[in-house]
């Protein structure tokens, strides 16, 4: 009689739950390709271009727009409390052919507008953008943390969604052999 103890096998499962999550991981690259690739085109394809601050908008639905040229202005009427104001930067460049193009900046801020008219040295407030030549309204601002941060994020959320649900899924259906502890012993008691 063999008293030597056998190997239970354990065979995870929940294979659809782990195809759901490849699928997730999936459906959000796909989502987040839907900006970031644009945003990738005009960064490697796009004309280069400075573009300045020309004004700063100061938007509360409801009421009309503000609009402010001087930032002695727009410093005096900085929201402390009310968040429900946005502040919007007004940012004008020249294209190659000549063509002046005035674009709100596609991030407000919500308490004071997110660059100033003029610089500390009085100069304008300057950021290097790329616009597609075919259409000089289609621009980013690739110094802008807000341009590349949440597609950035979504995809790494995808790819480890996806990543992490194969390898899940690679070992759903294959058998994994457990070793069977036996009891601790304890110490009669006296």
């Amino acid at each position: 009689m063999n008293t030597s103890p056998t190997h239970e096998i354990y065979i995870p499962g929940y294979v659809p739950q782990k195809i759901l999550m490849i699928l997730f991981g999936v459906i959000l690259i796909g989502l987040s390709s839907l900006d970031l690739v644009p945003n990738l085109q005009l960064l490697f394809f796009g004309t280069p271009a400075t573009a300045k601050t020309v004004r700063i908008l100061k938007v509360k639905a409801g009421l009309p727009d503000e609009v402010f040229l001087d930032d002695v202005l727009v410093r005096e009427n900085f929201e402390r409390m009310d968040r429900s104001y946005l502040f919007w930067n007004v940012f004008a460049f020249q294209t190659a052919d000549g063509t002046r193009v005035k674009l709100r900046m596609p991030t407000a801020g919500l308490l004071k507008p997110l660059y100033p008219l003029k610089e500390a040295d009085g100069l304008s407030t300057t950021l290097p953008i790329r616009y597609d030549p075919a259409d000089p309204r289609r621009v980013i601002f690739p110094t802008v943390f807000s341009t590349w941060i949440f597609p950035t994020l979504l995809v790494l959320i995808g790819l480890l969604a996806a990543g992490s649900g194969s390898v899940l899924l690679f070992y759903a259906r294959r058998p994994i052999e457990m070793p069977i502890v036996p009891p601790e012993k304890t110490a009669p008691s006296s």
